[in-house]
């Protein structure tokens, strides 16, 4: 997360007066923080108020001094950076990677968001851990809509038989996170008039042949130490595919509304989680390690 060097310096210096406000508590300062946040909660519904009058931006643009147990704060008569933050176009393509490597471990929707918003903290702005008014943190917010997004136009599966318990990549999620590690595309501050990435339309433009699914899917198994060759026997469901996405991602690439694209995706989704169910490989990937040298600043494409 991007903080000032003098502000994470007040902050250390807060969690000291935290630490001792509780020395009978045999826990991290981070748990005492929780707990003081509780207690001034409590404090707050005692005196009736439920709704935050203050904006976290104030807060996060004021001139924060910790000294000597005492803490002076500085606040700004307004703030200029509201709705400041990542946009949830932003968080497409890292979710699509952050469920290439997680994609079968099952877990529900809301510890899906908790590693993913783990992995990605450093890259992340303060602004988009703000809680919003519905009392829900903002990135996860975000990531949410960034799911709906992608499973609109095919990248996850629909999740019909599990209510959308559980994200997980389709076959298209699968290349296209792939492909996006393979070939990461320069800073774009376009984010694409159906409300998906402009990275898809680079997708999509070179995704053609049956030899660039070839490329991308043994690629990945280099990657994640697979035999090259390991999608062969599904070769004649992928060419299938092949043929019948190249018009689907040109009628994408050229459909000018979020309305249009939605449009041409509604008869497509139903047949990628057919598709994605037969080809029972798109889960052999996920991986239980790190993979930081792999990794990619996607906040910043």
């Amino acid at each position: 997360m991007n903080l000032s060097p003098k502000y994470e310096h007040e902050l250390d210096e807060l969690g000291k007066i935290v630490d001792a406000m509780f020395p009978g508590l045999d826990m991290p300062v981070e748990g005492k923080a929780e707990v003081l946040e509780k207690l001034l909660w409590l404090f707050r519904v005692s005196r009736n108020r439920f709704a935050d009058k203050i904006d976290f931006e104030t807060v996060v643009e004021s001139k924060l001094l910790v000294s000597d147990d005492q803490i002076s704060i500085t606040m700004p008569k307004e703030s200029t950076q509201c709705d400041k933050g990542t946009r949830p176009v932003q968080y497409q393509p890292p979710l699509l990677w952050h469920l290439l490597l997680t994609g079968g471990n099952e877990e529900p929707v809301f510890d899906t968001i908790s590693t993913f918003i783990h992995r990605y903290y450093t890259q992340l702005q303060i602004e988009d851990f703000k809680k919003t008014d519905t009392g829900v943190i903002r990135c996860f917010t975000n990531t949410r809509f960034a799911a709906k997004t992608l499973r609109e136009y095919g990248f996850l599966r629909f999740g019909r038989h599990d209510l959308f318990k559980h994200w997980k990549l389709s076959f298209p999620g699968l290349l296209a996170a792939g492909h996006f590690y393979l070939y990461p595309p320069p800073k774009s501050d376009e984010p694409g008039q159906n409300n998906w990435h402009g990275l898809y339309k680079g997708f999509s433009n070179i995704i053609s042949y049956y030899s660039d699914y070839e490329h991308c899917l043994d690629t990945l198994c280099k990657l994640f130490d697979k035999s090259e060759g390991a999608f062969g026997s599904y070769e004649d469901l992928i060419q299938a595919f092949c043929c019948r996405s190249q018009q689907y991602y040109k009628d994408l690439y050229y459909a000018k509304t979020r309305k249009d694209g939605l449009s041409i995706a509604g008869s497509w989704v139903t047949y990628i989680d057919s598709l994605s169910d037969r080809l029972g490989f798109t889960d052999e990937f996920a991986l239980d390690m790190q993979l930081q040298k792999f990794e990619i600043d996607w906040f910043k494409i």
